[in-house]
Order: C-alpha cells, then sequence, then structure tokens
C-alpha cells in the first residue's frame, strides 16, 4: 500500500518530475525499512518477525499481513508498548494470533508495565499462555528459539531486538534511530551477524 501510494504519487507530478516506468521499479527494489515486517531467516529454517506496529492501524495492518502470509502459524508474541499509545487496542488486535505471550518493557520512561500488557493480553486470548518479563533479554532467552517468533508493538522494542539478534543495519544500531526520521534516510547496506540474515 505504501508502493502504491509512492508511484501514484510520483504519476501525479510527473509533469513537473519526469521519471519512467524502470525507475520507479529500480527505486521500489531497494526499498529499506528496517522493523516493518522484517523477516530474520535462521539456519534452522525458524524465523523471527519484526514490526514496529506501535499504533491501532499498524496493529491491524500486522494481523493482516500475517494472516495471508502465514495462515497456519502459531506464533509467540513478544509484545512491548508505550503508555502514550493504544496499547489496549494493540493487545486486542494481536493476542489472538499467539499460542504464547511475553510482555516485556520498553526501554524508554513511557513504558507500559509488562503486567498491564500481559493482563491485556490475557483477557483478549486467555488460552495462550501469558507471562510479563522484567525484559526483552529474559524473554529471548525462553522463547528465542521458538518456530515461529514476533516481537512487536514499539520501535524502540525491535530495534532493541534487532541489536541483540546481530542483524541491525548500521541506521538501528541505537534502537531510538527507528523512532526518529533523520536515521532512516541514509540507507546504508545491512550487516549481519552470526547465525542471522535479514529478508525483507
Amino acid at each position: 500500500m505504501n508502493a502504491a501510494l509512492a508511484v501514484a504519487t510520483m504519476r501525479a507530478v510527473e509533469a513537473d518530475l519526469p521519471i519512467t516506468d524502470e525507475q520507479i521499479a529500480a527505486g521500489l527494489t531497494q526499498v529499506d525499512w528496517p522493523g516493518r515486517l522484517q523477516i530474520l531467516q535462521r539456519p534452522s529454517g525458524k524465523k523471527i518477525l519484526l514490526d514496529g506496529a506501535h499504533n491501532l492501524a499498524g496493529a491491524e495492518a500486522l494481523k493482516a499481513a500475517l494472516e495471508d502470509q502465514f495462515p497456519a502459524a502459531k506464533w509467540t508474541l513478544v509484545i512491548g508498548i508505550l503508555r502514550d499509545k493504544d496499547w489496549r487496542g494493540i493487545c486486542h488486535t494481536l493476542a489472538p494470533l499467539a499460542s504464547r505471550i511475553m510482555a516485556v518493557p520498553v526501554n524508554s520512561e513511557r513504558a507500559t508495565a509488562p503486567a498491564e500488557l500481559a493482563e491485556g493480553c490475557r483477557k483478549t486470548n486467555p488460552g495462550a499462555k501469558t507471562v510479563g518479563c522484567s525484559s526483552l533479554a529474559a524473554a529471548l532467552d525462553q522463547v528465542g528459539y521458538e518456530p515461529f517468533l514476533l516481537i512487536t508493538g514499539s520501535l524502540y522494542l525491535v530495534g532493541e531486538a534487532l541489536e541483540r539478534l546481530e542483524s541491525a543495519t548500521a541506521h538501528t544500531r541505537n534502537e531510538r534511530g527507528l523512532n526518529e526520521w533523520g536515521s532512516i534516510q541514509n540507507q546504508p547496506q545491512p550487516v549481519h551477524g552470526a547465525g542471522f540474515s535479514g529478508v525483507q
């Protein structure tokens, strides 16, 4: 949808800014959007999916994408959300996708407490095994090798996860960089760590 909007914009201004179909195609093939439906493929074939769905619209888009692309997956959800976001709505949207849920803090003073997140997820999906964790590291120690692991709820959290999984690009070395426009303007090539490869 974002790509379609970008192409439509170029079509609307092509009288003043001529561009060819080949140039548009080349531009689309070079898009690198860290933390948005980003898959880390492990050598075992298991997957970690990261998406900074930090508002309700993002959570709904993520849910639709997962149901379309991974219809049979039983997700283990690692979720952390800022308190000034609609965290209850996000939990309500994403919790039903999971068989196991790990609520974690976000590295921000605005973080929602893991216990509150866990309770919000539990209300929506009482059948899932749901716990609050003291940190992302603690959660990954418990579920890091689940077949389908989804880390979401905040770009801060996704940035921290990329650092920990040693698959961050240069402009996501600081997890806060994923939330700052200036850090996304430079598009260096991904630097992949041992054991993981970024698949966009």
